[in-house]
């Protein structure tokens, strides 16, 4: 929305954003002039949302579980270009009935990754030429600092010495989200200490009962609860200080449709694992930006980790300025608005 705002007056368009679960606007973001929340207030959204489709040259449906608005609208004014945009697992089976006909009359797909796209192709059948790979971006509010320091606070609160190697990831703790692969990393810690015994690993989020108390026993029975910190919820402005906090931001995913945690954690400058079995191979571009492994090979994980910790890897990718300016130029807020007045204009 803040792209649009930013894009409305160059490109002279008029643009309105309207949201089901917010009630205001955020003026850091958007003007409240373009933005309309209706708090839950469902059947309301959706005729509201209908009406001003029905009047505008472009609908961009911000999820697929938008489809019903797009599919109407299509219906009614078969000249509205509809463009939805795919962030991940809704699109990786197989649709049918409105999601699937939405997929079919949408004029454009953005999809936030390669690896959706495929997705996209194989098990729905959608065309090729209609899906536009279109990744997420760093918040433009998101400002990393330029000076490398580990923040004494944190390594107060959490007894941590200057000479601890600290492991980071961050994602919800959910018993519905087991595909970030942090209990991986518990999993592997035991031979990690054994090697290079000040590690800790810092797990950072929030999450629910059944899956705390599942990590929580997993720690008891590799021994190892004096290395692992579970912070619970770290508000968003107080994440930067967890970066660069870290030396190694490590989550090996199968599920990822993206990850905006790992542009996140290079933009503090701190070297990223990632998985290389679902969007997050977009995410570090490939590999250019960090090193990307077998989620399911535990051997290759730990190996990873000590190659990391030991600096044996390519000089660039533990290089804090170098991965900072780089994900800068790759994903950058700028960037992003430059993608998407290339699909506003095609």
């Amino acid at each position: 929305m803040k792209a649009l705002q930013d894009l409305s007056e160059s490109l002279s368009i008029e643009f309105k954003a309207f949201s089901l679960r917010d009630e205001n606007n955020d003026n850091k973001y958007i003007n409240s002039q373009f933005f309309k929340g209706f708090k839950y207030h469902k059947t309301r959204f959706i005729i509201e949302s209908i009406i001003e489709g029905l009047r505008s040259d472009i609908i961009i449906l911000g999820h697929l579980n938008l489809a019903v608005i797009g599919l109407i609208v299509k219906i009614l004014n078969n000249k509205a270009k509809i463009i939805l945009i795919s962030h991940g697992v809704e699109v990786w089976s197989r649709l049918y009935g409105i999601k699937k006909r939405v997929l079919n009359k949408a004029s454009m797909i953005l999809a936030v990754s390669n690896f959706t796209k495929k997705k996209l192709i194989n098990e729905n059948r959608v065309r090729s030429d209609k899906i536009y790979v279109f990744p997420n971006t760093i918040d433009p509010f998101f400002v990393p600092a330029e000076i490398y320091i580990k923040p004494h606070h944190l390594m107060q609160k959490y007894k941590i010495n200057q000479n601890d190697k600290i492991l980071l990831t961050v994602c919800r703790i959910d018993s519905t989200e087991k595909y970030k692969g942090y209990d991986k990393i518990i999993e592997i810690l035991p031979s990690i200490i054994h090697i290079i015994p000040n590690v800790k690993y810092l797990l950072v989020g929030k999450g629910d009962e059944t899956e705390i108390k599942r990590i929580e026993a997993l720690v008891e029975r590799t021994k190892i609860k004096n290395n692992v910190i579970m912070t619970g919820y770290v508000a968003e402005e107080d994440l930067i200080n967890y970066y660069l906090l870290s030396d190694l931001f490590i989550m090996p995913s199968k599920g990822e449709g993206f990850g905006i945690v790992f542009l996140e954690a290079l933009s503090c400058g701190t070297t990223v694992i990632a998985g290389n079995k679902d969007g997050s191979v977009d995410a570090l571009s490939g590999g250019k930006l960090g090193i990307l492994i077998d989620p399911d090979n535990i051997a290759k994980i730990t190996q990873t980790v000590l190659d990391v910790l030991n600096k044996n890897v390519d000089k660039k990718l533990i290089d804090r300025q170098y991965l900072s300016q780089k994900v800068i130029d790759t994903y950058g807020f700028d960037r992003f608005k430059e993608r998407l007045k290339t699909i506003l204009t095609m």
